[in-house]
Order: C-alpha cells, then sequence, then structure tokens
C-alpha cells in the first residue's frame, strides 16, 4: 500500500497514469472505426490497440510514439485484402493476420540493414501526400455508408465520388441524420468550451450513437433501420495463426506488395513522430522505433489483430496528456482491455452511419494537418509535390501513390543534384586563372 501511495506522490509516474487513462479512452472508439475501415470486425481493432500497442512500447525507447490502427494502414489493409476476399469474412481476417506477420518481418529487415537513418532522409513530401491521399480516399468513399447506402467492394476510391448522384437519390432520410449529426459533434466540439478536453473524434461518435438512440425511441428502431456495428466476442487471450494453404500460394505475391506498402507508410509515419523531441529526454533510436513497430506487428499477427504503426494523433494527445516514459503507452493497453471488456454491448451498438461520419472527420483531420506541416507557406513546388501523390493515391490507390511519390523524389533529387554540378562548374569557371589575352579582350569589352 506505501509503495501504491509513493508511486502516486511520484509526478513522472501520475502524468504516466493520467495519460494511460486519457489515451485508452481516445484508442477505443478509433479502434472500432479503423477496424471496420480495413474490413475487419472491430475486435481486430481493440486487440491491436492493446497487444501490439504493448509490444511497441515496450519495444521502443521513445515514449512519444503510440502505436495502434492507423488510418493509412487501414486504407492499405483493405486494398491489398478486398480484391482476394470478402469483408469480416474468416479467410479476410485469416488473411489480415498474415498480412501483419509479412509487414512485421520486413520491418525487421528494415532494421537490419540499418534503413532507419536513411529513410529519415525521404523528402517529407512523400509520407505528407501519402497522407493527404488517405485523407481524400476517406472523404470520398465513406459519402454513400453517411447516406445508408453500401458501396461496391474493391472499387477504385474515385469511383465513389463518381457515384455520389446515384447514391444520393437512394439515401436513407434516418442514416444521413445519424451521420450529420455526428459530423456535427466532431465540427462543433471544439468550439464548445465544455468540450474542448473531450477528443473531437470521441464527442462526434456520441453524437452519432445519441441521434440514432433518439431515432429508436421517437420512430422506432425497425422504421429507422439504422446499421449497426454488431456483436462484438472478446477474449483475454485471442491466440491466433496466420498461414496459407497450399493452394492459396498465389495470393503470395499481392500479400507481399501489400505488406510492404504497409511496412513503409508504417515505419515512414513512426519516424517522422520520432523526429519530435520524446518527452522523456531521451535521444531515440530510428531502428530500435523501426524494431518496436516490427515487434507490434508481429505480435497482432498471433493475437487475432490487424496490422499498425505509430499514430500521429493518437502520439500527440498521447504527449498532450502528460506520457513521460514508456510506461505510459503500456499501462493505456491494459485500461483499455478493461474498457473493451465493459463497453463491448455498447460498442455493439454503434451505427454504421457514425462510423462513415468520424471517418469522413478524420479524413478532414488529415487534409488539414498536410495543409499545415508541407503546403501552409511554402513554395508552389511544396504545394504540387504533395497534391500530385494525394491525387496518384486517390486515382490508383496508395501503392500507386508510394510508387509515384518515390519516383517523383528520386526525380527531384536528380534535378537539384544537376543544378549543383552546374553551379560548381560555374564558380570554378568564373574562379579560373585568365590569360594576358582574355584578360584584355575583358578589359576592351
Amino acid at each position: 500500500m506505501k509503495r501504491l501511495r509513493a508511486a502516486w506522490h511520484d509526478p513522472a509516474r501520475r502524468a504516466d497514469a493520467q495519460a494511460a487513462w486519457a489515451s485508452a479512452l481516445i484508442m477505443l472508439p478509433q479502434a472500432v472505426v479503423l477496424a471496420a475501415l480495413a474490413g475487419l470486425p472491430p475486435e481486430a481493432g481493440i486487440y491491436a490497440s492493446v497487444f501490439a500497442v504493448a509490444a511497441c512500447s515496450l519495444t521502443g525507447r521513445c515514449a512519444g510514439v503510440l502505436s495502434g490502427p492507423n488510418t493509412a494502414v487501414a486504407v492499405l489493409v483493405a486494398a491489398t485484402l478486398v480484391p482476394l476476399a470478402a469483408p469480416q469474412s474468416t479467410d479476410y481476417q485469416r488473411l489480415a493476420l498474415l498480412l501483419a506477420l509479412l509487414a512485421g518481418l520486413m520491418q525487421l529487415g528494415f532494421a537490419a540493414l540499418r534503413l532507419g537513418r536513411v529513410l529519415q532522409l525521404m523528402p517529407p513530401f512523400v509520407v505528407h501526400g501519402v497522407t493527404g491521399g488517405v485523407g481524400l480516399i476517406l472523404v470520398t468513399s465513406q459519402c454513400g455508408a453517411l447516406l445508408g447506402v453500401l458501396g461496391v467492394a474493391g472499387e477504385a476510391p474515385w469511383v465513389a465520388l463518381w457515384r455520389l448522384p446515384e447514391a444520393l437519390t437512394r439515401a436513407s432520410g434516418w442514416a444521413a441524420l445519424v451521420g450529420t449529426a455526428t459530423l456535427a459533434g466532431g465540427l462543433l466540439a471544439p468550439h464548445l468550451a465544455a468540450l474542448r478536453r473531450v477528443p473531437a473524434l470521441v464527442v462526434a461518435l456520441l453524437a452519432g450513437c445519441l441521434c440514432s438512440a433518439a431515432l429508436d425511441l421517437l420512430v422506432g428502431s425497425a422504421r429507422a433501420d439504422v446499421e449497426r456495428v454488431g456483436h462484438l466476442s472478446l477474449h483475454w487471450l485471442p491466440l491466433s495463426w496466420p498461414g496459407l494453404a497450399a493452394g492459396e500460394l498465389y495470393l503470395l505475391r499481392p500479400l507481399l506488395l501489400g505488406a510492404l506498402g504497409i511496412a513503409f507508410v508504417g515505419v515512414m509515419q513512426t519516424l517522422i513522430i520520432v523526429q519530435a523531441a520524446p518527452p522523456d529526454g531521451t535521444q531515440p533510436s530510428p531502428d530500435r522505433e523501426i524494431v518496436a513497430q516490427a515487434a507490434g506487428n508481429l505480435v497482432a499477427a498471433f493475437t487475432s489483430a490487424m496490422p499498425g504503426s505509430g499514430s500521429f494523433n493518437r502520439s500527440a494527445a498521447h504527449v498532450a496528456a502528460g506520457a513521460r516514459s514508456r510506461g505510459a503507452g503500456a499501462g493505456s493497453a491494459l485500461v483499455l482491455l478493461v474498457l473493451g471488456f465493459a463497453a463491448a454491448p455498447l460498442a455493439a451498438r454503434i451505427p454504421v452511419a457514425a462510423l462513415a461520419g468520424t471517418l469522413m472527420l478524420i479524413g478532414v483531420d488529415m487534409l488539414r494537418s498536410v495543409w499545415r506541416r508541407q503546403i501552409a507557406g511554402r513554395s508552389l513546388r511544396a504545394w504540387w509535390s504533395v497534391a500530385a501523390v494525394a491525387l496518384a493515391a486517390l486515382a490508383g490507390g496508395l501503392q500507386t501513390a508510394l510508387v509515384s511519390g518515390l519516383l517523383l523524389a528520386g526525380a527531384l533529387a536528380l534535378r537539384r543534384r544537376a543544378q549543383l554540378r552546374s553551379a560548381a562548374q560555374l564558380v570554378a569557371l568564373r574562379s579560373a586563372p585568365r590569360s594576358p589575352r582574355a584578360a584584355d579582350t575583358a578589359r576592351a569589352a
């Protein structure tokens, strides 16, 4: 008892405990939302926020990095697996586990090759362009679900925008009302003094759920017919085993390509977070943080979880809540495990339209973040380079955006090298000694 009292009076440990509770409250709705975005059941997002987060926090060195389900990674999971299996099916979940395993092994390879320092030199516009592309995909792809209209699995992101007029004619008014309440709650939360300390994502999801509950009372659940997440089945130790059957080896190629994209995006986002000053004053090692992300994905593969990476918004909220050591991340995982079991009946009642509205708010926030970090106040070249990668993601998916960004980064590097070589040759030419005849000619001119 004395040790517990002494630990609570320790300012650092008390700050870590407060950050653990705050981060767990933020992660719970995000886990459900991002699992739905990836085409997986909510349990996969909750397990990734518990077991994978604990593995990352205990393996890494930077206390300012909070990992788990990530928007860009969730979009990559869906883009890779939707053409291979039906979302939410047993085969889909099994392939997601294999995707997490392959991504973790690739990240271990990145760390073994000491690529952490090299990847930190990657132009920021590649990652920010992919982030902006994910934001565009979220805003466009969730329009149908916000209106209560189911989309076509596996279609290109821009097709959802093309089909928006058709979706408006088949929209469900009650689902649209729930989605509108979700958007209104998320947009108004930062401007209301009473709600400024509550994350806007939580306010948005609560607003959608309360609107759906009010509709059930006023018009009846049968008439409103708002689709919900459904039953949650959580286990204290959800062991799993990823693998492929002998007749499924043809799936290995698309899985490897998808895992490479997940590994690269996850590492790049984590390294950007690591570049900020860590709250505990330690000097983080990029390769050590890559190993931590690999550990999280490897643990996810064997605990029925989805792949993940470091998260910008959760890491920022984690530090703002007072996290000072790696124990805060592990503590948030433990708190979330308890909260997940306590809130499972409520999470099953979350309307799909509220999830869609929350995802759209995340997309808008990602676009706003890209504008602040990479575009606002920068040159025109910074704008078009980010826009080119983002539009490539909207047109052809995140793999296309990654390839386009890397090719564009290589072209700009070659152009910059040619300019530097030309400038060096001009300086050498001007500083070279002139012959007397050339000097007389120059004076006569």
